[in-house]
């Protein structure tokens, strides 16, 4: 018995190189005992005292009870535990709750096994959000972010007009690569995000003309009930009003029954309407009044991202761009693409005229990306061209043009064009 009381005094009194104070086994073990751990860890003890000092503060507050089997003061059961802090692995019944050997006062944790230890999240790059049915009276999907929304639109349209407007869709969601030649259509839309809603446009909607400046825009309104009629969407048309009407569902009653606004109550919920595009009056997709997003002050590829990966963006992209210079604008500068994507679904090759390469269009023009390296590349080579530097790249590319004999200056580059190949050319 003196080798197993030297080996047990050895073992805990300081942490061993096998079982230091980090080590997994003793992770996965349940909380020290009195007996094999410093009584005062965590509360201001010294690290690594020993079982000769725990012994003898339990015994001198009494700790050691009558009819314990001991050696040398210390019981067996002891011991036997003292080997499964030293192993790592319990005897078969000497299991004992850490309650029953803790130091008076002391708080104490239930036994934990690395076995049953649930497993760390493991880290995901999948998007945030996914395609969802509109309800489970339609089968036309959109993002999961907004069906709650648009639920509650529904909702309050009914209980105001008793008309359900939940159904019928013409349309919802877009595959993300699939292209359109359709007339009103756009390959770049809201719907390849599931954020946008196409509403029913067989019901007996009444659709007035309500323009900001020269843009068109409609705002679409149906026959209230009583509780549409008591409600702060309700309203009643004048005759002076009804030859603003672009179209009329309800015939003669328009000006002797309420309406309820939905363009309002969409509106209550985020969803906004978008303008008529230009030749709308004689093209009836380009009217676009039944066509509502609800973006959450998102970008176009943010949006796209909560419900695909990148990867699955640029390839998608790869598919429907056509023009580095109005493409590649677009994308950049008003659906929010970070530069990295954008160069990707051009296999991140610039175009490269004479010794100046650049991926996108630089300068003043809508079409023009603007990406930080192009800028970049343009100011260093008018710099080196002679042109007095300014934090406005289209003034530089204005003052070359005019040092050129350029008389109308337009204060942009197009990529692979002639002033991009002139500059190129020149640089040394």
């Amino acid at each position: 018995m003196d080798h197993i009381k030297e080996n047990l005094q050895r073992k805990t009194a300081a942490p061993s190189d096998e079982m230091g104070a980090e080590s997994d086994i003793q992770r996965s073990q349940t909380p020290p005992t009195q007996l094999f751990a410093d009584p005062n860890a965590g509360n201001g003890g010294s690290p690594g005292q020993g079982i000769v000092q725990a012994k003898d503060e339990g015994e001198d507050s009494g700790s050691v009870t009558e009819g314990d089997s001991s050696v040398w003061g210390i019981s067996f059961a002891d011991i036997i535990k003292g080997f499964q802090s030293y192993f790592g692995t319990p005897a078969a019944g000497t299991e004992t709750p850490a309650a029953e050997t803790a130091a008076p006062g002391a708080q104490t944790a239930a036994p934990v096994s690395a076995a049953a230890s649930p497993a760390a999240p493991t880290p995901t790059t999948d998007p945030p959000n996914k395609l969802v049915p509109v309800n489970d009276r339609d089968t036309h999907k959109i993002s999961d972010a907004i069906v709650g929304d648009l639920s509650a639109v529904v909702a309050d349209v009914q209980t105001y007009t008793g008309i359900d407007i939940g159904t019928g869709f013409g349309d919802t969601t877009r595959g993300i690569g699939e292209g359109t030649k359709k007339e009103g259509a756009d390959n770049f839309s809201w719907h390849k995000s599931g954020r946008a809603v196409d509403f029913n446009q067989n019901l007996a909607w009444v659709i007035a003309k309500d323009p900001t400046g020269e843009t068109m825009y409609f705002r679409i309104y149906l026959q209230a009930n009583d509780a549409g009629a008591a409600s702060g969407y309700a309203k009643t048309f004048t005759k002076e009003e009804v030859p603003n009407l672009h179209h009329n569902g309800m015939g003669a009653n328009v000006t002797k029954k309420p309406v309820v606004d939905v363009t309002a109550i969409l509106g209550a919920h985020g969803f906004e309407r978008i303008p008529a595009h230009t030749g709308w009056e004689k093209s009836y997709n380009k009217r676009e009044w039944w066509h509502y997003v609800k973006d959450d002050g998102l970008t176009w590829y943010q949006a796209l991202s909560q419900l695909y990966t990148d990867a699955q963006i640029v390839e998608a992209m790869k598919k429907l761009v056509v023009s580095r210079h109005s493409n590649g604008g677009r994308l950049g500068r008003r659906e929010g693409f970070p530069p990295d994507t954008l160069k990707a679904i051009w296999d991140n090759t610039p175009v490269t005229m004479g010794k100046l390469s650049l991926h996108f269009s630089v300068g003043a023009d809508k079409n023009c990306a603007n990406i930080p390296e192009d800028v970049l590349a343009v100011k260093t080579a008018l710099i080196g061209l002679g042109i007095a530097e300014s934090p406005d790249v289209a003034t530089m590319i204005s003052a070359y043009q005019l040092k050129k004999g350029n008389k109308s200056p337009d204060g942009y580059i197009t990529v692979g064009g002639t002033t991009h190949g002139t500059i190129g050319g020149e640089m040394k």
